[in-house]
């Protein structure tokens, strides 16, 4: 469960990154570089708020160790216990706050747990080389001594994360910033040591952009225009690519226009950043005393309209769709010579988009700046919109799906479906952005009556079907 919450979404995106980049690449170390690159700048503004997040925390500690320092060498006993709490009351500060110092290093764990189980067990990897790398599922012994061979990427990748440790701490010469960083090092040195070679080639084109981040973030004074700027010349590079490899004229020869509209896509997007660099500044900055809507806005039941939010999409994605599945053929998914309750594939759909729409979700809301909050949330309302017009007015024959819930053939449809529905659902979502700005209040009310309506439905299929299960359930004796 807790795996499904906190991992499976991460897997399925690289998952889905690597798909899709081996398509593009027709090679296998091409692809795992581009899932480094993607992912890294997907999770950069996490790591960035993060670090803003432990800098701010970094810097009240500072601001109170005087008088901390003081208090503990005044007092004693539950005293200097009831003198710190009253000091840390006064600066509005809770101890459980410096938990927020790990943020960088606990955004890292669930992402290597991702990656090292999907890449561990990658089939394309197998018997694949890569420049000096025999095969990526295996260690890349690239160093030979006598008989027994030496593993150079762990260490490569155990230098090149030292390296950024020290540009990320230096001026803080604190012994818990240092062990935050270098203990991690050796730790993903040992358990790194003896795996495939793909794995550890990605984390450790991990640690050269954590590395580069680090340079940046130490050197450059304006981050967002440096950013904006990297991004834009990797739109370009991606252009030039697809230009000389001869993809671009393949698509459009080949009559292939919908490949050849998400390559501008993806080209056009890497430009977002740079065309909104240039609108902040060449627009109209902030009066002094102005306030930001959101701002305004920004009360106590925020997490309660983004919980609310986020219930519709996981009810309906992880239980009225799955429910609807099980309970129109319940018998098709019992083995009776390897039992499983094929509920459990509900629970684990339900448990997984929950990790999606509310842990995740709910961690970028949190590293979000208060003044975006709100239009992130409107965009969370628009796709859950999406998600039930298209799910209830647009159904369609999709084939047979799997006991994992899966499709047995690609489903294929017209190029009038395609695009209606790609123009609807494009109106849809912007006009549900401007009613979440607009009138929140029925917002709310929509939201409360789809999760109750979801609970219904899904209840009401998964009720008969696990009677039936039960009565067709093996002798276990």
């Amino acid at each position: 469960m807790c795996y499904n919450i906190l991992v499976r979404p991460i897997e399925y995106l690289i998952g889905t990154i690597f798909t899709l980049l081996f398509r593009f690449f027709s090679n296998a170390g091409m692809a795992l570089i581009g899932v480094s690159l993607t992912v890294s700048f997907l999770v950069l503004p996490l790591y960035l708020r993060a670090d803003a997040i432990q800098e701010e925390e970094r810097e009240k500690q500072e601001s109170m160790k005087k008088w901390i320092q003081h208090i503990r060498k005044t007092f004693k006993g539950d005293e200097r216990y009831m003198m710190e709490m009253t000091y840390y009351r006064k600066m509005n500060y809770r101890p459980v706050y410096a938990l927020r110092g790990t943020l960088p290093l606990l955004l890292q764990i669930p992402f290597f747990i991702a990656a090292y189980h999907y890449l561990s067990g990658v089939e394309i990897l197998n018997g694949t080389s890569f420049g000096p790398i025999k095969n990526l599922i295996l260690p890349d012994g690239l160093i030979k001594a006598g008989t027994n061979s030496i593993n150079l990427l762990p260490i490569l990748m155990t230098i090149i994360n030292m390296i950024s440790g020290m540009i990320y701490t230096r001026g803080h010469g604190g012994v818990k910033e240092k062990l935050q960083v270098f203990i991690p090092a050796i730790v993903f040195l040992i358990l790194l040591y003896d795996c495939p070679a793909g794995l550890v080639f990605y984390w450790t084109l991990n640690n050269v952009f954590s590395l580069m981040k680090n340079i940046v973030m130490k050197c450059i004074k304006d981050k967002q225009r440096f950013l904006a700027l990297a991004l834009a010349c990797m739109s370009v590079l991606f252009i030039v690519y697809t230009g000389i490899s001869g993809k671009w004229s393949e698509t459009v020869l080949s009559g292939d226009h919908e490949t050849a509209l998400f390559y501008l896509f993806i080209a056009a997007a890497m430009l977002i950043p740079l065309f909104h660099y240039i609108v902040s500044k060449t627009g109209k900055s902030p009066q002094k005393g102005e306030v930001h809507t959101e701002e305004i806005n920004e009360k106590s039941g925020f997490f309660a309209d983004f919980l609310l939010v986020a219930s519709g999409s996981v009810l309906l994605l992880g239980g009225v769709i799955p429910s609807t599945v099980v309970a129109a053929s319940p018998l098709d998914f019992i083995n009776l010579f390897h039992y499983k309750n094929p509920l459990s594939f509900v629970g684990s759909t339900l448990s997984i988009s929950a990790g999606v729409f509310i842990f995740w979700c709910g961690v970028i809301t949190y590293m979000v700046k208060k003044e975006h909050r709100s239009a992130f949330l409107s965009v969370l309302f628009a796709i859950q919109m999406i998600a039930v017009v298209n799910c209830f007015l647009f159904p369609a024959d999709t084939g047979v799906l799997g006991t994992l819930l899966n499709f047995e053939r690609v489903p294929h449809f017209s190029k009038i479906v395609r695009y209606g529905n790609l123009i609807l659902l494009i109106a849809l979502g912007s006009a549900c952005v401007l009613l979440w700005r607009k009138k929140k209040q029925w917002c709310r009310f929509l939201c409360a009556v789809m999760i109750l309506t979801f609970v219904f439905m899904s209840l009401y299929r998964v009720l008969p079907a696990a009677r039936l299960i039960t009565d067709t359930k093996p002798d276990e004796r």
